[in-house]
């Protein structure tokens, strides 16, 4: 996949920056057990290594990390939670309704995350992939960015006229179903 083709997008607008890295390092620095309570510390292991395997070639890989990502902070939302979810699409499911990514902005979520279940299943059980390059490309983008904003609002929740925003990016790469 290009690179010129999969885009970048600032989920922290660069306005907010300063003030999102302060507000993330005082909420850290008085809750230092945190990092490891939700689950943050994992989720960024996968998070870079994604971000590491876009460095070497855009890919399914890159894609089933971001996935991962999702998956160990959806898991640790939900064993803290003691929902009592075990299948790990209905986890992140459930994370992602009981976080608010839902409704009009986010209703594309829906067969998205069919999607990028069935590629990081099939890549990481099966060795091989299922969907077509120009589905892959736009679910690799929505993943990295999606798994980027839950990331961030981790520390710090994004006001309702970005999330929008946000959504609408999202949503937009998906102009192939």
């Amino acid at each position: 996949m290009a690179r010129e083709i999969s885009g970048n997008w600032d989920i922290v607008s660069i306005s907010n920056l300063g003030r999102f890295i302060s507000e993330a390092l005082t909420f850290i620095e008085q809750n230092p057990s945190w990092l490891e309570e939700s689950g943050f510390i994992p989720s960024i292991y996968w998070y870079t290594q994604a971000q590491l395997s876009y460095l070497t070639s855009p890919s399914v890989v890159e894609m089933a990390f971001y996935w991962v990502c999702m998956e160990v902070v959806a898991s640790t939302y939900i064993d803290e939670s003691g929902l009592g979810i075990t299948n790990k699409k209905e986890r992140v499911n459930r994370f992602i309704r009981d976080r608010g990514y839902t409704g009009g902005n986010w209703d594309f979520l829906n067969g998205v995350v069919d999607d990028w279940y069935q590629t990081r299943n099939a890549l990481f059980h099966e060795g091989k992939q299922l969907l077509s390059v120009e589905v892959l490309k736009k679910r690799r983008q929505q993943v990295r960015d999606f798994v980027s904003l839950v990331l961030v609002e981790m520390l710090q929740r994004q006001q309702e006229t970005r999330k929008v925003e946000l959504a609408n990016q999202i949503r937009g790469y998906a102009l192939v179903n």
